[in-house]
């Protein structure tokens, strides 16, 4: 299965049925179920401003499960009509794609792993995890 890795407060934003657009500088063929990673990064700003405490957010961990519908191309109008479905705090800028999510499924406790730079695959079993994705202290 492929994972992506998606900053907090944006993973758990997914999660929570409130971010139904990624944002992204990148297309992606891929369409249909994809893990989520959750970063060890946390943008501050966006938790203020949409009310999450980023220390109980997951991070280095696998938390959850969306499904990939689409790839919208913006334009300024674009932009502000899905504002709240990509949530994003800054203006258009022309150079971001919005992969279309559906079907968030949040796992029953977070899957401490390393993450990766653009998709990465993970087993179907988180159980056989292999030793370069496992996260050590």
């Amino acid at each position: 299965m492929k994972a992506i890795s998606i900053r907090q407060p944006w993973a758990e934003l997914i999660l929570q049925r409130r971010k139904t657009i990624e944002l992204r500088t990148w297309e992606t063929k891929i369409r249909g179920r994809i893990a989520i990673h959750a970063g060890k990064k946390v943008e501050q700003a966006a938790c203020d401003h949409h009310g999450l405490d980023p220390a109980i957010l997951a991070r280095g961990a696998l938390v959850g499960y969306v499904d990939i519908a689409e790839m919208i191309h913006f334009d300024e109008e674009t932009w502000e009509e899905l504002r709240d479905n990509h949530l994003a705090l800054d203006g258009f800028s022309g150079d971001l794609v919005g992969w279309r999510l559906a079907n968030p499924e949040r796992l029953p406790e977070p899957v401490p792993m390393r993450g990766r730079r653009q998709f990465f695959n993970i087993p179907d079993d988180l159980s056989v995890l292999p030793a370069s994705l496992v996260e050590t202290a």
